[in-house]
């Protein structure tokens, strides 16, 4: 639709024979480069560097904290902090995991120096900001939490050893194997029929967009935008169930 009504615009614009520069911005997922290359100049934000993390969460933290000066200082020295992390410092590549970064700590204070509980705190402060975003799929998480879990848990794990045995970092799932991936878990937990067919593709649907951390940064493929929470997730897979499956597993990996 939006395509449609930029195309509509240029007939009447040609119509009027007007001087304008269209911008238009996107995200990288489900972008197919809809603006011909030849007609349209692609530019692309590049990771923010920690002097531009520390810009936005300062115009960030004036405005959200514009009559609680003490607040705001104390809650950007926090910033500051965690920019010098590395644990942390890579989760600030975009406005956006600034934001939530700057919410973390101004709940938290510091963020935690332990890697679990960092992940876990920003896996959670993420999943609770999709719920409170009048959107479709705000019901899809609320009414599904389990299995959402449980999706990104074992797309991370998969990643994972799909990366570490290609010697790659980059690794995605296709399309099809996490359409797979999602109908199992869902047939598993007894979801049949029309049912069944309507939360698939509602979960593929917001993967496509975003789905908590899941994206689908090119054509049919899904995966994590930060490679620190894909880690984080095949962890959460490898120590779900009984302790003596857990073990088993760690005594595979660690080949004992």
């Amino acid at each position: 639709k939006v395509l449609k009504a930029i195309q509509e615009f240029w007939v009447d614009a040609a119509e009027c024979d007007a001087d304008i520069l269209a911008i238009a911005t996107t995200r990288p997922q489900g972008y197919d480069r809809d603006f011909a290359p030849h007609l349209y100049r692609h530019s692309y934000l590049a990771p923010l560097s920690t002097v531009r993390a520390r810009h936005y969460a300062t115009r960030l933290a004036e405005a959200r904290f514009e009559f609680e000066e003490d607040r705001r200082q104390r809650v950007l020295a926090d910033f500051d902090r965690a920019c010098t992390e590395p644990a942390t410092a890579r989760l600030m590549a975009s406005p956006l995991q600034v934001t939530i970064m700057l919410t973390l700590v101004a709940q938290m204070g510091s963020p935690p120096r332990e890697r679990w509980r960092l992940f876990h705190c920003y896996y959670e402060t993420i999943f609770e900001r999709e719920l409170n975003r009048s959107i479709p799929m705000a019901t899809l998480l609320r009414e599904h939490r389990p299995d959402i879990d449980f999706i990104h848990q074992t797309a991370g794990l998969l990643l994972q050893v799909r990366a570490e045995s290609a010697g790659s970092t980059d690794a995605r799932l296709p399309a099809s194997e996490f359409a797979t991936l999602v109908e199992h878990r869902l047939r598993k937990e007894e979801h049949k029929g029309a049912e069944l067919e309507s939360l698939v593709k509602g979960i593929i649907n917001a993967a496509t967009d975003r789905l908590v951390f899941l994206v689908a940064p090119e054509a049919e493929r899904v995966g994590f935008e930060i490679r620190s929470i894909q880690e984080f997730m095949a962890a959460e897979a490898l120590m779900n169930g009984s302790d003596k499956g857990v073990q088993k597993r760690l005594a595979r990996i660690a080949g004992v």
